[in-house]
Order: structure tokens, then sequence, then C-alpha cells
């Protein structure tokens, strides 16, 4: 078992959270809070987390709970872009985030995010 490694970058025009490694939920949870407050602590409005090297998937019901507090911590004043693993092709935390009135989207074509979380809102 890998640890779950975490590497935060402060852009200029936004946060970058690159994982790495195996998870627990609690991970999982503790990372969207540590977003907010960075969120606070910088001012920026948009986010991009690099989930492509996390070496475990996620559970369903993980993926249900992430996307509920990423509505509740987020909601629409945040843009988030995630890169999902090549073998993860879910779209649930998208959807129950979206429905929770979070703007995010998550993919597997980095360019094509960050283009989407660089465009104007």
């Amino acid at each position: 078992m890998t640890p779950f490694t975490i590497i935060f970058d402060e852009l200029p025009e936004y946060l970058q959270y690159a994982l790495s490694g195996d998870h627990s939920d609690q991970d999982w949870l503790d990372l969207l809070h540590r977003m907010a407050a960075d969120i606070k602590r910088t001012g920026k409005s948009k986010i991009f987390v690099d989930a492509s090297q996390v070496t475990m998937s996620t559970s369903v019901m993980l993926r249900y709970r992430i996307g509920v507090l990423t509505g509740e911590l987020f909601g629409a004043t945040t843009r988030i872009a995630t890169l999902s693993r090549a073998d993860d092709a879910d779209q649930l935390w998208e959807t129950v985030a979206t429905n929770r009135g979070a703007i995010v989207r998550s993919g597997r074509d980095r360019e094509k995010l960050l283009g989407w979380l660089n465009e104007v809102a």
C-alpha cells in the first residue's frame, strides 16, 4: 500500500492538487475541506485536481458523498476540474455535485479540462 500524497501548487490562475497513492474515504473528505480553506486563504475561485495517479478507484458511495460535500462547500462560487484515472469513466461525482449547484467537470483529457477551467464564467 502506497501512502496517499497531495502536492499543492498555487498557480496564477488556479489552485492545483496532484494526488497519488492509495486513499481512505477520509482522505477525500479532508481534501475537500483543505481545498475550501485554500480558496478562502488565497481568494482564487478555480481548482484543478489531478487524480490520474491515484492507485485505487473510489467506491460509488464515496463518489456520492464527495459530490454532496462539493456542492455544500463550493456551490456556484468555485470552478473545479478533476483529471480522472485513465480507466475511470464514472461521472457520478460530477453529476451529484452539479445537481447540488457546484460548477465541476471531470474527464481524462488534461488540456480540455484546463481550457474549461479557464473559460470566462
